[in-house]
């Protein structure tokens, strides 16, 4: 209501100004070349201030109205006189005005094309840059093995490898934190823990469930950033195809199954899913919270299974202390009898 009401006082006090301003001019030059050529521009004005979008769109048409009513008058001058010479000093004049405003728009329209380029190299530059700092954050600080090879990702190289360990050391993480993942070739289970050190992420998939099992220290949940910190957005978890993902639920998002600052990594299949966005942005953030403000006080065990159902896919949290203690359960659904959700399910050879 506000913002009508701001607008509306908007209109009011232009056109006031727009009486004071025709009245002043029809006592000066009480001429109908100047009262249309006023109302013409007042026109272009008005459009130009409260429908910048129609403006923006029809600007050159806007225009030229002005300069073709301009035209009509000197030839209307013209028609009246039969003197040629002022007659063929008319048509130069018009020629004139209409080359100099052809030129002009030409600049304008120069300058406006090179300023949208420039633009789109520095964003372009922008986001080379920050992808050479990805990747030499990745190829010069993430280690697998002792070497980087981004086909791990994939659910086929997952299958073959059983052990990956991840150095991490930033400016966040001086004492280069060590991630190792291990896929576990049975279901997990929350109380798993025997054999757990800190840091260390276990994974399970098939085609019909995917766990992830981890160990972390008191207040380890914001030692990483996030990959926009570094300059480049989303891009890398806006580009990953997930393992699992929603086909037929509208909009998803690429939704972390534990939060990055817990382990530093974008767009990590095994950490990274499809799930809904109306969930993701609205209930997620409130609890991730609470489980923060545990992990603030004391070592936490953080287990994670998506599981399928009849109707779609069930998402159930459960954080233990480092006894194995029940601190908070969560579940989260995607897909009811009344309005199912197919899941595309990344599966592969056991």
């Amino acid at each position: 209501m506000g913002k009508k009401f701001e607008f509306i006082l908007r209109i009011v006090l232009f056109g006031v100004g727009v009486f004071v301003v025709r009245n002043t001019l029809a006592s000066l030059w009480p001429f109908t070349f100047i009262n249309v050529m006023f109302w013409l521009y007042t026109g272009i004005l008005f459009a130009r201030l409260f429908f910048p979008d129609f403006y923006a769109r029809y600007r050159s048409h806007l225009h030229l109205l002005p300069i073709l009513y301009f035209v009509y008058s000197i030839w209307w001058i013209m028609e009246l006189t039969t003197d040629y010479a002022f007659q063929g000093t008319i048509v130069i004049f018009i020629l004139l005005v209409l080359w100099y405003r052809k030129s002009t728009f030409r600049e304008k329209e120069q300058a406006l094309k090179d300023e949208k380029e420039r633009a789109k190299r520095m964003e372009q530059r922008k986001t080379e840059e920050a992808l050479a700092v990805r990747h030499a954050f990745q190829e010069g600080i993430i280690v697998r093995d002792g070497f980087y090879n981004p086909q791990l990702d994939d659910l086929e190289a997952f299958a073959k490898q059983t052990i990956m360990k991840f150095t991490i050391d930033t400016a966040e993480n001086p004492d280069k934190t060590v991630i190792t993942y291990r896929r576990s070739n049975r279901w997990l289970h929350e109380f798993d823990i025997d054999d757990m050190p800190y840091d260390h992420i276990k994974i399970y998939h098939d085609g019909e469930v995917h766990q992830v099992l981890a160990r972390f220290r008191k207040q380890s949940a914001k030692r990483f950033k996030r990959d926009k910190e570094l300059g480049l957005g989303d891009y890398h978890r806006r580009s990953l195809r997930p393992w699992i993902r929603p086909v037929d639920a509208g909009q998803y998002d690429r939704t972390h199954i534990i939060p990055i600052g817990y382990h530093g990594f974008e767009a990590d299949p095994r950490l990274v899913i499809g799930w809904s966005s109306e969930q993701n942005r609205n209930q997620f953030p409130e609890w991730e919270k609470l489980l923060a403000s545990i992990n603030q006080v004391e070592d936490i065990i953080w287990y994670t299974e998506i599981r399928k159902t009849k109707y779609g896919a069930k998402w159930t949290y459960v954080l233990t202390d480092k006894n194995g203690r029940a601190l908070q359960r969560g579940e989260f659904v995607m897909g009811t009898e009344e309005k199912p959700v197919t899941f595309e399910w990344g599966t592969y050879e056991q």
